[in-house]
């Protein structure tokens, strides 16, 4: 196989832009050169450097065209599974096992042939229906064979074989498709055996780097959600925290957040960490602002709870270690204009290591402390987003902090207040407010819109 001849994205000559700042840059050079700030030449050297109107749109339908190839594959490989099931107790045993690796190796041999035929599509199309019938061939094979062992098992050499495939052939379905599997895999491993599957975490390490080897932001979000589904899972079934999980993904949270700080500012890898990131600690924050979750915690006298709560301690620790070696990597100033999601994650660490004491002991007061000091954590994060969203014109991160902020106001209210008419009419201030900010939002775009002369400045896409 040629994995060098598939598609990499853009012409690596000319960058690649949305519409919309291909548009900004045009009107940018029209102006400069009727200013006689550039000539005609100068300007078709900048615009050269970018793909034209006609390049970006052959590229959207591009990645349409090869999504929805990629669709019908998994539908055509379910279609000959139920085929192959239909039939299957009228089958010998040879004749089984015959099938089952015959459309295998007829998966796999044509897309040997597509790939040294210049079919580069076709032949990440056949590759991801090859390990698709590979993934069903461990099963059936188990089955005609009457193998009983642990189930979890079959997933996890199903996902193997996508993720190494993926890596041979640089195929984001397969990528897709060996993240999926990793998350069953883990789901099944904890919710059906408790197990805390530490087998996931290599294999987790792998599926983040496969999305860089790939370009692959869709596989990136992918990969550290699938991160972020172990840590839940395993805390809550293997560890059986049920009261420590959420601090745990708060400092999830800020160590994705601080991942961003490796990237360029620019990068689109960036924006991923930075909104998996937030939308996390958004919500692990939420819950954590309602007392009755601290006052569990806070006294129970337990000498062997030690043991039962380290492996999210050296969660934890290697979590905020993460986030703090983003923070000085970055030098530049991170701390002081990312210090709210640093501020969230040392006080879900101070929650975590805190020891426990005995009832007598313990401040009555202690889990109403904490409950106020994460619900003021939610208010400042949701208003630094908004102010960051002001000042360097995100809209994602202007409306994520709007809408954070609405959401813990109705929350607490509901549970605190309770009452259908006052509750009502909250929901229709809430309303109200949104209408107000989007208007804001909107006359303030407009006011940022280039003029004749050049205007405001062009930002980029940024992280958030």
């Amino acid at each position: 196989m040629t994995p060098e001849k598939i598609p990499k994205g853009p012409d690596p000559v000319r960058g690649a832009l949305r519409l919309r700042d291909l548009k900004w840059l045009t009107e940018q050079v029209q102006t400069w050169q009727a200013e006689g700030l550039i000539d005609a030449g100068q300007a078709g050297a900048i615009l050269n450097r970018y793909e034209t109107a006609e390049q970006i749109a052959d590229r959207r339908r591009h990645r349409s065209f090869v999504a929805l190839c990629g669709l019908a594959v998994l539908m055509c490989g379910a279609g000959v599974l139920l085929l192959i099931s239909y039939n299957w107790e009228d089958m010998s045993r040879v004749v089984k096992v015959g099938l089952i690796f015959s459309v295998v190796v007829a998966a796999f041999a044509g897309a040997v042939v597509a790939y040294r035929g210049e079919r580069p599509v076709l032949g990440e199309l056949l590759v991801f229906a090859g390990t698709i019938l590979y993934g069903c061939a461990i099963w059936l094979l188990a089955q005609v064979f009457h193998i009983e062992s642990h189930y979890p098992d079959g997933v996890r050499w199903w996902m193997i074989g996508a993720l190494f495939t993926a890596y041979a052939v640089r195929s984001r379905f397969n990528a897709l498709e060996a993240v999926a599997l990793m998350t069953l895999w883990v789901l099944m491993e904890g919710c059906d055996f408790g197990r805390p599957n530490y087998h996931f975490i290599p294999y987790g390490l792998l599926a983040v780097g496969l999305a860089y080897w790939l370009r692959s932001v869709v596989v990136l979000v992918a990969a550290i959600l699938a991160v972020a589904n172990w840590l839940l899972v395993t805390s809550v079934t293997a560890w059986e925290e049920y009261e420590l999980f959420i601090e745990l993904m708060v400092l999830a949270g800020g160590a994705y957040y601080a991942a961003a700080l490796f990237h360029k500012v620019e990068s689109s890898f960036a924006r991923a960490w930075t909104i998996v990131g937030i939308a996390v600690l958004l919500i692990a924050l939420m819950p954590l602002s309602f007392n009755e979750l601290h006052e569990g915690y806070w006294g129970r006298p337990d000498p062997d709870r030690f043991w039962t709560v380290l492996p999210i301690w050296v969660s934890a620790a290697v979590l905020f270690g993460f986030t703090l070696a983003g923070y000085w990597y970055a030098r530049r100033f991170a701390l002081r204009e990312d210090w709210p999601v640093l501020a969230a994650c040392v006080l879900a660490l101070v929650r975590l290591v805190i020891p426990l004491g005995p009832r007598d002991r313990v401040d009555p007061w202690m889990p109403y402390t904490m409950a106020i000091l994460f619900s003021a954590a939610t208010v400042v994060l949701g208003l630094w987003l908004i102010l960051r969203g002001v000042r360097l014109d995100r809209g994602l991160s202007f409306f994520a902090g709007v809408i954070a902020l609405l959401v813990f106001v109705l929350v607490r209210w509901v549970d605190l207040i309770g009452d259908m008419i006052s509750s009502a009419v909250l929901f229709f201030l809430a309303g109200v407010c949104l209408f107000i900010t989007a208007y804001f939002w909107r006359r303030r775009s407009a006011l940022l819109k280039p003029a004749s002369g050049g205007g405001a400045a062009w930002i980029g896409p940024g992280h958030f």
